[in-house]
């Protein structure tokens, strides 16, 4: 039930476009959307990143490399963009 609120959320704010307009793309795999909708996901349960891919919880459907390489690459760089644009979104 809790995760359709967040899969609302990402479509009525369109974050999967936001990724792309601030340069968030991948190439293969899972996609950028797919793994920050699983990271938000762990920010309202109250679960913590390291302990549930360390309990290699099947709810998650990226390995532990996947969601290192998500958080330490160098797109961040763009992540203040990606945090302005969703801002503007909430508040219009």
């Amino acid at each position: 039930m809790f995760q359709s609120f967040i899969d609302f959320f990402f479509q009525k704010l369109n974050i999967s476009g936001l990724l792309s307009c601030s340069n968030f793309y991948k190439k293969a795999g899972l996609s950028f959307t797919q793994i920050l909708k699983e990271l938000f996901a762990l920010v309202f349960t109250g679960k913590n990143l390291y302990r549930t891919l360390s309990a290699k919880d099947p709810e998650l459907s990226f390995k532990k490399n996947a969601a290192y390489r998500f958080l330490h690459c160098g797109y961040f760089n763009n992540g203040e963009k990606l945090l302005y644009m969703v801002t503007s979104r909430l508040i219009s």
